[in-house]
């Protein structure tokens, strides 16, 4: 038996020069929960929607306060 569960998920954008090379870039990424019965707080119990909209939101505005790194240098930064 499958089983779906609802997701809550939001985009956030950010733009401006690369950290590294200095470019104008744009990004954009998806941060997202779902809401089941295995998504729990810390206490045990399980998280509502409303705490899982306020934890993506977090995640995606800490995600826009770092600074800005285009796709190819990320690529870069990782493979040395």
């Amino acid at each position: 038996m499958r089983e779906t569960y609802s997701e809550i998920g939001y985009t956030f954008e950010k733009s401006g020069k690369c950290s590294i090379c200095g470019k104008r870039r744009k990004r954009s990424k998806r941060f997202w929960q779902t809401y089941n019965p295995f998504n729990k707080r810390a206490d045990g119990e399980i998280k509502t929607p409303k705490e899982i909209c306020d934890e993506v939101v977090a995640k995606g505005k800490a995600w826009q306060g770092t600074p800005m790194v285009c796709a190819s240098c990320e690529s870069a930064k990782e493979q040395s």
